[in-house]
C-alpha cells in the first residue's frame, strides 16, 4: 500500500516542463515518481539508469542479430565477428560509465 498522502503543486518553466517530459518519457515514470527520486536524493542514478538501459538494449538486439546468423548459416562470418566486437566496446563504455559515476 502507498504511503503517499500529501498533494503537492509546484509552477515549473517551459524549459523544466521539457526536461521533465524527457526524463519521463526516457525513463518510463510519471511525473511524481521522477519528484520523488529527486527528493529522496536517488537523482544522480536516473541518468546512468537510462545510459546503462539504452546500452543494455543495443546488446540484446545485436545478440539477437548474430543468434540469428549463426541458425541461418550455421556459421560465423565476418559480420558476426564484427558484432561481436561491438557488444564488447558496448559493454566497455558501461563500465567506464559505471566508474566515472564513482569517481564523482
Amino acid at each position: 500500500m502507498r504511503n503517499h498522502n500529501k498533494k503537492k503543486h509546484l509552477w515549473v518553466s517551459e524549459e523544466q516542463d521539457r526536461k521533465l517530459t524527457k526524463l519521463k518519457n526516457e525513463l518510463g515514470l510519471n511525473a511524481s515518481d521522477v519528484f520523488r527520486m529527486a527528493i529522496d536524493k536517488d537523482y544522480p542514478y536516473i541518468n546512468l539508469y537510462y545510459v546503462i538501459s539504452a546500452e543494455l538494449k543495443k546488446q540484446g538486439t545485436n545478440l539477437n542479430q548474430i543468434a540469428k546468423r549463426a541458425n541461418t548459416n550455421r556459421k560465423i562470418d565476418k559480420q558476426v565477428l564484427k558484432e561481436i566486437q561491438e557488444i564488447k566496446t558496448n559493454q566497455q563504455a558501461i563500465l567506464k560509465t559505471l566508474r566515472s559515476g564513482y569517481d564523482n
